[in-house]
């Protein structure tokens, strides 16, 4: 297995934008302004709970946790899968959207805590393995690669 890099996981920039570039990030950001305004609250939400899923699943691919968006649907609702694995990887997406919703919540409401203080980062954490249970632990087991402790 490859050593990861801090440089590896870093989000691309573009160093230098054109004009023409900026001018097309300019409209695209006043066009989405324009169209969160426009929709009714309730199909803003809509959208807003099917983005948590789609995010989710994307989230968890990455971690090579592989819950399909109707298996999250199914957690949501309350209906688990009889394999332990499967049910496992429906309550972590579970936890993750609930998590979600009240982040959003807060900052909706302006109450949104510093996300980088220590304090939100603790309340994140709790949060989220509150539900996601594996087997028998209370929190979900993070498999780390071998080497020197931090």
């Amino acid at each position: 297995m490859a050593k990861e890099t801090p440089q590896h996981i870093e989000p691309a920039r573009l160093e230098e934008t054109s004009e023409a570039n900026a001018d097309v990030i300019a409209d695209l950001s006043a066009a989405s302004t324009k169209l969160g305004v426009g929709l009714h609250p309730r199909t803003a939400a809509n959208l807003a709970d099917l983005v948590r899923v789609m995010n989710t699943y994307y989230s968890n691919l990455i971690k090579g946790h592989e819950t399909r968006p109707n298996d999250i649907v199914r957690a949501l609702e309350g209906h688990l899968d009889q394999d332990e694995g499967r049910r496992n990887l429906q309550l972590e997406a579970a936890a993750h959207i609930r998590v979600q919703t009240e982040i959003d919540r807060l900052a909706a409401t302006g109450h949104l805590p510093e996300p980088a203080s220590v304090e939100f980062i603790k309340w994140l954490h709790l949060e989220f393995c509150r539900d996601a249970r594996r087997g028998p632990d209370i929190s979900p087991r993070v498999d780390r690669p071998s080497g020197p402790a931090d």
